[in-house]
């Protein structure tokens, strides 16, 4: 039941297009959340939320949103950097997702993003693979499989049945493993979102939360990366 209501999510997440109604506002489309039109566009939801009088999060198909408040060409906000103890949104760092024609075009790697920022919040617990809770294997595994992509359980499994991946060609849904005991092999995973951040079920934090690669504790422990995603196929 769980794999298939985050499926029936995805497929009404990202049925949706574009359309403009001038330089600075939006027409909502079916499917639209405010959380993607801030990630396409580098504002924050609650810059949107002020524009417009929101009070909620609610939008609906044909609802017209303002972006920006003045006439002066559009141009996106700079990016700010999170910290995994920062009280600021992380829809402010997101990179841009792909577009064409003005038309939203989700590739599998944005789908995964997108929905493993759904999951912040969610309590660990270690073992845990559902909402009640969940810790940072099952986080991945649970997304994936989602996909129909096969991961195994562990993090250790992971890391060693994922393809490498060096520094340089990280995208994306690409898997970033830790060093959090004496052994080995890594004993933390998370999901790479793009401008150094990741998605992980924190056990110190009690939560599924957004970190930063650049944070001294993660780079230092920093195990490598490793991917599950073929680009040149439909996964």
């Amino acid at each position: 039941m769980l794999k298939k209501a985050i499926i029936i999510f995805i497929l009404v997440t990202f049925h949706s297009t574009v359309i403009f109604a001038d330089n600075f506002t939006y027409k909502v489309k079916k499917g639209d959340t405010l959380f993607r039109i801030a990630r396409r566009y580098n504002i924050s939801v609650e810059d949107i939320k002020k524009l417009n009088n929101l009070k909620g999060n609610h939008i609906k198909a044909g609802q017209i949103l303002v972006l920006k408040e003045d006439t002066e060409t559009y141009t996106s906000l700079p990016l700010r950097t999170l910290s995994s103890s920062s009280d600021e949104s992380v829809n402010e760092m997101l990179p841009s997702p792909p577009h064409e024609n003005n038309e939203f075009l989700p590739n599998l790697r944005d789908q995964i993003v997108e929905l493993a920022l759904s999951f912040q919040g969610i309590p660990y617990k270690r073992g845990g693979m559902s909402f009640n809770g969940i810790d940072c294997s099952g986080l991945v595994s649970l997304i994936f499989k989602s996909f129909g992509i096969d991961v195994p359980r562990t993090a250790r499994e992971q890391f060693l049945m994922g393809e490498p991946v060096e520094m340089e060609e990280l995208k994306p849904g690409d898997l970033l493993f830790f060093f959090t005991q004496r052994t080995s092999l890594p004993g933390h995973v998370g999901i790479y979102v793009g401008n150094s951040l990741f998605v992980h079920a924190s056990r110190s934090l009690r939560k599924v939360v957004v970190s930063s690669l650049e944070e001294s504790y993660f780079i230092k422990r920093l195990a490598g990366i490793r991917r599950f995603i073929n680009d040149n196929s439909n996964h």
